[in-house]
């Protein structure tokens, strides 16, 4: 089965990041807890006691 390349191209991290202060507080707000939650789901969250 081939791969199908990607629906986007992803975009430079410098071009990413300027983008970051024009951004909802709502949406910023939302990113930082995926992020937080992705983040524990890698390596683990001790405040969750060892889930």
């Amino acid at each position: 089965m081939a791969s199908q390349p990607p629906a986007f191209e992803a975009l430079p991290l410098d071009v990413l990041l300027a983008s970051v202060p024009s951004l909802p507080r709502a949406l910023l707000a939302r990113l930082t807890a995926r992020m937080i939650e992705r983040l524990d789901e890698i390596d683990g969250d001790p405040g969750l006691g060892g889930r």
